[in-house]
């Protein structure tokens, strides 16, 4: 029995002419070849014996003529276009096709529709079954998996990305997650719904295991790790816990995070000592009354963010943020308060658009107000295209996001805050 798993392409266009045209510009800056960490963990589910070979569309090409029993498919929102062209022209060549993700779990019905079964939620606790299913010739329509526990969680197969990792690359990313899950519950994330609000966390056995796995498999200095985890740290003891016993093992990497980090100097020491350069958080904006609609929590921060972002510097740790812009912004005054902030902080940025997922507050929002436009794909979902009706003509937003991007990456700017981060990084860990 032969498996072939495979990650479609993610779509990285915007609907706008000139914004289309800077982001093709930048976009070397801003892609980095990161694996499917989904993929490789439901390779790991799968029985030794069998076959598996992960594929990502975004580096190498599909072969829909390839000797395969059952295809596996992941996808996110912006990827379900394509994912379903990829499941009908398997289907077509009367392969197998089963669909997961965090799409499927919010849209089933829609999935089912291009697959010959879907996995809703999580895959550890159904996928054997399913397995013991297709080979046994009594495949369910569906399979629903529970909120598993962490402990369970085998370590990934990062030996199927050693054809993914070629030699010219400079750098190899090896995904990692230590904990699923996040109470904050923001507007336009569907994390809470799809994970749950209690954070799971795995043993640091396992993550030191998996490290060490991956870092035995590419014995390369330039080997990077990145934590997938929504937001590792809402519980600081464990994550310090874990993080404490990843020291030893002399290792670099990034992570998600909020900027509620910035006020347990405790917990940056262990990150920046366990190897810590760079943290991404969601400032989402600057306004209190804005974050307030996407997040209560998260608007009790805004008015000290340019403090909090010096404690997490001080601390030799980087900080990349997003901010989103949306249709209740005026935003004129908003795009120079970004510009003003990004100047006065060693910041870099990324910008989106508010985009109204399945599975979140903001997508049943819109989907009853009938917001939503009709004639898009969801490859349009990509934080680069206004997907909902506007108040104001949408090109003030398309304009915005142009302005911000071209200020900051293209410019003499951009050099000067790379180089400060650089600075930041190098620091040693605090005594």
């Amino acid at each position: 029995m032969k498996i072939l798993l495979i990650n479609p392409e993610h779509p990285y266009h915007s609907n706008d002419p000139g914004l289309n045209h800077v982001l093709t510009q930048i976009r070397p800056r801003m892609v980095s070849k990161l694996p499917c960490l989904a993929l490789l963990a439901v390779a790991a589910l799968t029985p030794p014996e069998i076959e598996v070979k992960y594929l990502d569309e975004n580096y190498d090409a599909i072969d829909f003529d390839a000797d395969f029993d059952l295809i596996g498919i992941t996808l996110l929102t912006p990827q379900a276009t394509r994912a379903y062209e990829i499941a009908t022209q398997f289907r077509v060549r009367q392969k197998t096709v089963v669909l997961g993700g965090t799409h499927v779990t919010s849209m089933p019905s829609e999935a089912k529709k291009f697959a010959d079964t879907i996995v809703i939620g999580e895959a550890e606790e159904v996928w054997t079954g399913l397995l013991n299913d297709f080979k046994n010739h009594r495949l369910k329509d569906s399979y629903r998996g529970a909120w598993g526990e962490m402990s369970k969680v085998p370590i990934p197969r990062f030996e199927l990305l050693k054809d993914y990792f070629s030699a010219e690359n400079s750098l190899s990313i090896i995904p990692l997650e230590f904990s699923r899950g996040c109470p904050i519950d923001c507007s336009f994330c569907s994390v809470t719904t799809q994970s749950g609000a209690k954070m799971r966390l795995k043993k640091p056995t396992q993550v030191v295991d998996e490290i060490t796995y991956a870092a035995s498999l590419f014995p390369n200095e330039k080997l990077f790790f990145k934590f997938n985890d929504p937001n590792p740290f809402v519980n600081r003891k464990a994550a310090s816990q874990i993080l404490e016993e990843i020291i030893p093992l002399n290792i670099k990497w990034n992570s998600y995070a909020d900027i509620s980090v910035a006020q347990h100097p405790d917990l940056l020491k262990t990150m920046k000592q366990s190897g810590c350069t760079v943290v991404a958080i969601g400032l989402e904006s600057l306004v209190t009354e804005t974050m307030m609609e996407y997040s209560q929590w998260k608007s009790k921060y805004v008015k000290d963010y340019q403090e909090e972002i010096k404690i997490i510097n001080d601390h030799g740790i980087a900080v990349v943020a997003n901010f989103i812009l949306g249709d209740q912004d005026k935003l004129n005054p908003v795009l120079d308060q970004i510009l003003d902030f990004v100047t006065s902080v060693p910041i870099l940025c990324n910008f989106t658009i508010l985009t109204p997922f399945p599975g979140t507050r903001v997508f049943e929002e819109m989907s009853k107000a009938h917001q939503l436009k009709a004639h898009l794909n969801w490859e349009d979902y990509n934080n680069l295209n206004v997907v909902f009706n506007t108040e104001w003509p949408e090109e003030i937003i398309y304009q915005g996001m142009q302005y911000l991007h071209q200020e900051v990456w293209n410019s003499p700017l951009y050099q000067k805050i790379n180089s400060q981060m650089k600075q930041i990084i190098s620091q040693p860990p605090l005594s």
